[in-house]
């Protein structure tokens, strides 16, 4: 697909967490990755910092040790009464580049 795109998808069916799926492909590079938006439920403001965790590729979430934690993590973060600041997890749709050529893309998309 020549361009951008965006999907949203919100498996926990809260405000307060959303996912996106973030694709861009051109002639010379393919850049797929997802985010996921964790706000904070209890703040009385709008958080204007964030913590980004980047993570590795996985093909299946569930089967591995790490991303499960994650996952438990995120569920945990939804619940938490003393959460500031709004946290992103950001993973590579595909295992093609290295976490330090990733995280520069991020960050120049960003």
């Amino acid at each position: 697909e020549e361009g951008g795109g965006k999907k949203e998808i919100n498996p926990y069916l809260t405000p307060y967490i959303s996912c996106h799926s973030q694709s861009q492909s051109s002639k010379e590079e393919s850049k797929k990755y997802s985010v996921v938006k964790i706000d904070p439920s209890l703040a009385p403001t709008t958080p204007v910092e964030a913590l980004v965790l980047v993570v590795p590729y996985a093909s299946n979430w569930i089967e591995s040790d790490l991303h499960l934690s994650i996952l438990t993590f995120m569920e945990r973060m939804i619940k938490s009464p003393w959460l500031a600041k709004r946290i992103l997890i950001v993973s590579p749709q595909q295992n093609s580049t290295s976490m330090q050529q990733f995280v520069e893309q991020f960050l120049e998309d960003s």
